[in-house]
């Protein structure tokens, strides 16, 4: 493939993937936040975000995966997108590092008692934790390639995080309509779930 079709690649699925997946973005910047964290993902709202002037921190534990978002980063022109090979598990920062971590479509991939490690280890760090999931309505939730994630509904969901300070949980979608319509801020989908967790005042 030719570099100019690598670039023209890169970027329909860079802008895809930030038209989809806008709430989240919108969700961070409300936090006016000074640095970012993205745990573990494919690195596009990173990009963005870096591209935006935002100090933004990606991990992944795949090496591939974080090669490929350095590959991603400077094509698209990312100015302060860093990434590197960490466990979401046990992130090597200080405690509350950074303003905000984020993640879509990462931990549904994983246990219940394993998401609640990873959203506590994402709060260790982080002020206000930020991600999304694929819901129980997700149109290809029959798919394989998916690695057999939980499609779970939100009351499900909010069950197995009612040990967290919920800040706010909705639906939104990812599909081509939903795309325009967060151009207009309105998305009336429910392929995805978003939710914003906080650290308790005893935990600050």
């Amino acid at each position: 493939m030719k570099e100019t079709e690598r670039l023209e690649t890169t970027i329909k699925y860079y802008l895809g993937g930030i038209a989809a997946q806008y709430p989240i973005i919108k969700l961070v910047l409300n936090e006016k936040p000074k640095r970012i964290l993205e745990v573990g993902g494919c690195g596009y709202m990173n990009t963005y975000l870096s591209k935006s002037g935002y100090n933004v921190v990606g991990i992944d534990i795949s090496s591939e995966c974080v090669r490929w978002c350095r590959i991603q980063n400077k094509r698209l022109g990312g100015k302060q997108g860093r990434f590197f090979i960490a466990d979401g598990f046990r992130l090597p920062f200080n405690d509350s590092s950074f303003d905000v971590a984020y993640s879509q479509g990462v931990i549904e991939h994983f246990s219940d008692v394993e998401i609640i490690s990873i959203l506590k280890e994402s709060l260790r760090v982080a002020k206000v934790v930020i991600f999304s999931v694929p819901s129980y309505y997700h149109k290809e939730r029959e798919y394989e390639g998916w690695g057999h994630p939980e499609f779970l509904k939100a009351e499900e969901w909010l069950k197995i995080l009612k040990s967290f300070n919920i800040i706010k949980y909705q639906y939104y979608g990812d599909n081509f309509v939903n795309k325009l319509q967060n151009i207009v801020g309105v998305n009336n989908g429910n392929n995805q779930i978003l939710f914003k967790l906080k650290k308790s005042a005893a935990e600050i």
